[in-house]
């Protein structure tokens, strides 16, 4: 034990940041949650503190209006702070239990909830589409009816990146989209490679629906939010807005030359699954807790691990590899992305949508976690991720628990 006291620790980071002269500190507000489960001398306690002074640095220099970060070592909470403003005119201050959007961080949570559901036996992952969506057809009919729940989530449809992305943003249900994929040629074999899709994935709302006969959101709260104590969790656009503590979208305002708040919108609050869930970073650090396996009532260890499996490739996706040096086989497997970093297998996603990003990754091997809710599409988060990663990777305490 002795051997953990003294290590020296050199952090080095590429393009360090500078406060600029003419920007104002955001106010900084730290509130950490005290719970029976932490240990205040846990190994990765340094490493977790200084992350922390670089991203209040960066706040700074990056202008980020507010930002709530919650860092977990299997059931220790090493980190749940709020950071900034939560909406820039009124100055209300970040906390822990202050509201954001997910964007597509909400696509881990479908899975996790037809997991659930296949476990209680309501359905099959190897379950074709068409069981449940018989119109569902791509121009090559004997492909799309060999589309199965694992390809959806999986996102491998060997459909095109993005179809029909841009009709969901605008507004358009995925009922009203769905006959458009009759068109559509694929470029890829089902289960081949990534193709990243937000319409078919939306469809998983639909399947679970028919297959319990009861609404997504019920299923929701049901079977994550309420077990969880997600208390601040919700699926709608008004719900967000009429919270007292709600963070507002920001975005960056030329004549006033910083992040101002912007209006709410319902985009993607029609496709949930895909992207329609708001919570706070309490709400985030008992997700994360689930996903340790510290909820064996809800998922056992070994189903958690399904989601976290490398099932195709999406090396295509080359705007990670610009994003972060160091990255290398970027994967797909159940609602997340798995790829290795300096050697570190992590799973992660990131979520952006009307102004808010969010950030989430896990090592299973350390069982390390991390999730950061931000509300204004800024440069911190994939600055904030890269330096997270890269620490982790230098870290000798951390290095130590992959060997």
């Amino acid at each position: 034990m002795q051997k953990h006291v003294l290590y020296i620790l050199i952090f080095v980071i590429c393009g360090a940041c500078h406060v600029k002269d003419d920007v104002q500190l955001p106010e900084v507000v730290s509130e950490t949650i005290v719970l029976p489960t932490i240990k205040m001398d846990d190994k990765y306690q340094f490493f977790v503190d200084r992350f922390l002074d670089t991203i209040n640095m960066a706040m700074a220099d990056q202008a980020c209006p507010g930002l709530a970060i919650t860092i977990v070592h299997d059931s220790t909470i090493l980190a749940l702070q709020g950071i900034g403003l939560a909406n820039e005119q009124t100055r209300k201050p970040v906390s822990t239990e202050t509201i954001f959007r997910l964007g597509s961080v909400s696509k881990g949570f479908a899975a996790v909830l037809t997991q659930i559901l296949v476990k209680e036996g309501y359905l099959s992952w190897d379950d074709p589409i068409i069981k449940y969506i018989p119109e569902f057809a791509f121009r090559d009919t004997e492909q799309s009816d060999q589309i199965t729940v694992h390809h959806l989530l999986s996102q491998s449809t060997g459909l095109p990146p993005h179809t029909f992305t841009n009709y969901l943003e605008s507004g358009k249900d995925v009922s009203e989209i769905l006959h458009l994929l009759e068109g559509v040629n694929t470029v890829a074999n089902p289960g081949e490679i990534c193709t990243y899709q937000n319409v078919t994935y939306a469809l998983i709302e639909e399947i679970l629906e028919q297959a319990t006969g009861k609404p997504f959101e019920q299923l929701l709260q049901e079977k994550i939010f309420t077990p969880l104590d997600m208390k601040n969790a919700s699926t709608s656009c008004d719900a967000i807005a009429a919270a007292e503590m709600r963070s507002s979208p920001h975005q960056f305002n030329r004549y006033e030359d910083k992040y101002m708040p912007i209006p709410y919108n319902e985009k993607y609050y029609n496709a949930i699954s895909a992207g329609g869930i708001n919570a706070s970073i309490n709400d985030m650090q008992k997700y994360l807790q689930l996903l340790m396996g510290n909820h064996p009532e809800i998922l056992d260890v070994a189903t958690i691990a399904e989601f976290f499996k490398p099932n195709v490739p999406s090396d295509y996706e080359r705007k990670y590899f610009h994003r972060w040096d160091g990255l290398w086989h970027n994967s797909y497997g159940l609602g997340w992305r798995v790829f290795d970093f300096s050697g570190d297998i992590w799973a992660y996603h990131g979520g952006f949508v009307n102004g808010y990003r969010a950030e989430i990754a896990i090592n299973q091997t350390s069982k390390v976690g991390i999730c950061m809710l931000f509300n204004a599409s800024c440069g911190l988060p994939d600055y904030a991720m890269k330096v997270f990663f890269e620490r982790f990777s230098q870290d000798r305490v951390c290095r130590q628990e992959q060997l």
